[in-house]
């Protein structure tokens, strides 16, 4: 995903989703002492980021990223673009709000192929990369979460027990929008994070 070392050479970044990924994402951003900016249609997912510190939220649906992200980035775009979302229309989108020499990071993936203009990557010489292990980095997320200089409770909505865990599966699948992250708790610990 994103090391120290790459947060250190480039401080603009922007996340497409707003829900767990795209959150912990623009946190261990600003941990590094970058900008980050958080895309997402749903308003509430936007509201939410704001109040736990995400420094910029913008509603694609409502307002034009293109022009907002430039505003906020004095027109030079985001060094960084992280895809956290599954739709095809945000794949293609990443090329237009990162900066030339940028790069792009595919974390979620659509059900279908998406077609991208080859030209435009050439251009803008963008480095275009997936991500899905984060192999080597389990280290330095840890320590971001030991620390607390990304605090995962805040994303937190809920610990249960194992015992719970089939009524609360079945309540997520019915109100998606109640839950951001959950834990089950296999042990008595009272303090899972």
């Amino acid at each position: 995903m994103w090391t120290e070392e790459w947060l250190s050479i480039s401080h603009i970044r922007q996340i497409i989703g707003a829900g767990p990924i795209g959150l912990v994402a623009g946190l261990v951003a600003q941990a590094y002492g970058a900008h980050a900016i958080l895309l997402d249609l749903v308003q509430e997912r936007l509201d939410f980021a704001k109040s736990i510190g995400i420094e910029y939220v913008i509603n694609s649906k409502n307002e034009d990223a293109v022009a907002r992200i430039a505003e906020i980035t004095d027109g030079e775009m985001a060094h960084q673009v992280m895809k956290c979302s599954g739709a095809n229309a945000a794949v293609r989108s990443t090329l237009d709000y990162v900066s030339n020499a940028g790069r792009i990071t595919l974390t979620g993936w659509p059900k279908t192929e998406t077609a991208l203009p080859t030209d435009v990557i050439t251009k803008k010489e963008i480095d275009i990369r997936g991500a899905r292990t984060s192999a080597g980095e389990f280290e330095e997320a840890l320590d971001l979460i030991y620390t607390k200089k990304v605090d995962m409770n805040q994303i937190l909505t809920k610990v249960i027990s194992i015992d719970e865990a089939p009524e609360t599966i079945r309540d997520i699948e019915k109100n998606p929008g109640d839950y951001m992250k959950v834990v089950v708790r296999i042990a008595d610990d009272p303090n899972p994070l």
